[in-house]
């Protein structure tokens, strides 16, 4: 798959797949005519960074995982580390984040509530004036 494809499929720019490879993070990426043609095993060590990257794990992490998973089965306790970790890290901001979405959804309730009150009384307020120019 070209380049251009890629990173229609999976929304990120070009730029940051080349920065990516440049990085170690995917692998040189072989060229079919000049272009970089990714082959299927490219696009899953993509798909792994992308999802660990919404998962917060830095390029970093990312770049230790690969270069631990490269050496093969005898890093599995180390890799199995780095994973729970980021779990862990993980686990602790969707937390935080169900206790704001908690929080937003009280928020808009007593807004809704606020403006509700401040409607019926600009009508109230209305309808008063209305009878007195009558």
């Amino acid at each position: 798959m070209e380049i251009a494809d890629v990173a229609h499929k999976y929304h990120i720019s070009m730029a940051t797949l080349r920065y990516y490879e440049e990085l170690g993070l995917l692998p040189p990426i072989a060229q079919a005519h000049g272009r970089r043609d990714f082959s299927p095993a490219d696009l899953q060590r993509l798909e792994f960074i992308l999802c660990m990257k919404d998962a917060d794990m830095s390029l970093q992490t990312i770049k230790q995982y690969f270069e631990l998973y490269d050496q093969g089965s005898a890093t599995l306790p180390q890799r199995l580390a780095l994973l729970e970790t980021q779990k862990q890290a993980t686990e602790k901001k969707l937390q935080a984040i169900a206790q704001a979405w908690a929080y937003l959804n009280y928020k808009i309730g007593l807004t809704k509530g606020h403006w509700e009150h401040y409607k019926q009384e600009h009508e109230k307020v209305n309808t008063l004036k209305l009878k007195d120019t009558d």
